[in-house]
């Protein structure tokens, strides 16, 4: 761990020592409180009298504690590395939200985009994964091919369909014909075919949206749901002077596992549905399925978010509220 990264943990204190207290002569900038952005001047204490939050002064008096060591929203210069450095963060909640202070600005742009690449990365996997699967299955779709040819080959003077006799007639004999219905994988139509033979009753069948569609459509839809959802809580906010872009701030980091919580559920919820026989019992089978699994994970996280960075009373309550209604 850096020495920024270790400083950015150390908790708030209640009552500073005497070198802590600021000497406001010196002060020339304005100094809010980073919750409810009550304008602090002249205060000892490290703690807003509007909204109760404590803190420590030189988090707020000091410029080089206003940036995260890693957080994705502060270093547009390391796009890359910060990304990834944020989401790894963000597997230890306790962790993360305990370094991150609402002392360091929050940058909205940055940050909706922080979550839409990681929510991205789910259906970039999901095509990765479906290029693999092709590729392996490659061989086996020639040997396919062949027996296949042979076959109409053998049996074309038994045929009485008009139709397909003109079509293989047209494409120049049985081969050319079965080149024309099964490409070969050396053809840009093999990954069409093979999506529609093989992922489409998945993803988009019949016009409708499959199980794993279904799994992406939630998953996307969660923080903003959430997020509407914690607006019943804004009569305490309100009373707390808590500022909503923190709120978002703690929705939509907490809801940056798309790619992992997305393959867990396209793994369950299948399973789910054949062994447990759900889908007699419930519309929206895969969804709702799902839901439950995205709601336990949010929780979680969300009440590490409430607890050490927002510093709300039951915030495991607050978190579980917010997933179960």
């Amino acid at each position: 761990m850096t020495q920024a990264e270790a400083a950015s943990l150390a908790p708030p204190a209640t009552s500073p020592p005497d070198d802590e207290r600021p000497d406001w002569s010196s002060v020339t900038e304005t100094i809010r409180c980073p919750l409810c952005a009550y304008e602090l001047r002249g205060l000892v204490e490290p703690r807003c009298p509007e909204c109760g939050f404590a803190f420590h002064w030189p988090d707020l008096l000091d410029p080089t504690r206003r940036k995260h060591p890693y957080l994705f929203e502060h270093h547009p210069r390391s796009n890359v590395w910060s990304f990834f450095r944020t989401m790894l963060g963000n597997f230890g909640p306790v962790r993360f939200w305990s370094s991150l202070k609402p002392s360091q600005p929050s940058r909205p742009g940055r940050l909706v985009l922080y979550w839409l690449i990681a929510s991205l990365l789910l259906p970039v996997g999901y095509a990765g994964f479906f290029v693999y699967t092709a590729v392996r299955h490659a061989k086996e779709h020639e040997a396919y091919r062949a027996r296949y040819a042979t076959w109409v080959t053998q049996n074309l003077g038994q045929f009485t369909d008009a139709g397909v006799i003109a079509s293989i007639q047209a494409a120049g004999g049985p081969r050319a014909w079965v080149d024309v219905e099964i490409p070969p994988t050396r053809s840009p139509r093999y990954l069409l075919y093979f999506y529609h033979s093989k992922f489409e009753q998945h993803v988009y069948p019949n016009g409708e949206p499959g199980q794993h569609l279904e799994v992406f459509l939630v998953l996307i839809a969660w923080p903003w749901l959430t997020l509407a959802t914690l607006l019943i809580f804004q009569a305490s906010m309100r009373r707390a002077k808590v500022r909503m872009l923190h709120v978002l701030r703690c929705t939509l980091h907490c809801c940056d596992a798309a790619l992992w919580l997305g393959v867990m559920a396209m793994l369950a919820v299948p399973w789910a549905m054949a062994e447990l026989d759900l889908g007699r019992y419930i519309g929206f089978r895969d969804a709702a399925a799902a839901a439950p699994l995205f709601a336990l994970v949010m929780a979680w996280r969300l009440s590490a978010a409430y607890r050490h960075y927002l510093r709300f009373d039951h915030p495991m309550a607050t978190a579980a509220a917010s997933q179960s209604l």
